[in-house]
């Protein structure tokens, strides 16, 4: 496990802490996915006015296996409860385009997050153990996420640097472990 003592927020979706932000920040297109074509930023027609899913359970059947897929890992709860305190882009339509760009970036960051998890398990070297570390310091920042720090956070360049510092686990003993782990 890892030294690090950041905390890792709660990675599992609670959709009745969010503001619908899967339902509108994404576009969706017509397809065995979705069975209707849909705007980025605009609210998907099934969403109903307490953010529930008015066919959540005949999402599949009505052509929305898209829907069934998806999984934020608790980045639209904490987007909305924590970064911008409960408010919704609803109520409040002038932060609506702030909201969706953010929870489109968190939604990346946790994505990381999660990687990241499944290396603190792996058998790492300290210097690899160091930059998971960093990572997850970049990534879950012990003062949490805002509405600036999302907005001024370029998720390239961390991301361009795990992708490198992942692939270069290939050789080591966490690239062995992971390969045995997930038949790579």
């Amino acid at each position: 496990m890892s030294s690090n003592t950041t905390r890792m927020p709660d990675m599992k979706a609670d959709c009745s802490r969010c503001a619908g932000l899967c339902c509108a920040a994404f576009a969706f297109e017509r397809s065995d996915m979705f069975a209707i074509d849909k705007a980025v930023d605009e609210a998907c027609p099934n969403l109903d006015a307490s953010y529930g899913c008015k066919i959540h359970a005949s999402r599949l059947e009505d052509g929305f296996k898209g829907c069934t897929l998806f999984d934020c890992h608790g980045a639209g709860q904490r987007l909305t409860q924590e970064v911008f305190g409960g408010r919704s882009w609803r109520d409040d339509p002038a932060i609506a385009p702030e909201m969706f760009e953010s929870f489109r970036k968190l939604l990346k960051v946790h994505d990381y997050l999660r990687l990241l998890s499944v290396l603190e398990n792996l058998p790492l070297s300290e210097t690899e153990r160091g930059q998971v570390d960093a990572f997850r310091e970049i990534l879950a920042p012990a003062e949490g996420w805002s509405r600036h720090t999302l907005a001024h956070f370029e998720e390239m360049p961390v991301i361009t640097r795990f992708e490198i510092f992942a692939a270069s686990l290939k050789d080591s003993a966490a690239g062995t472990a992971l390969r045995a782990r997930f038949g790579a």
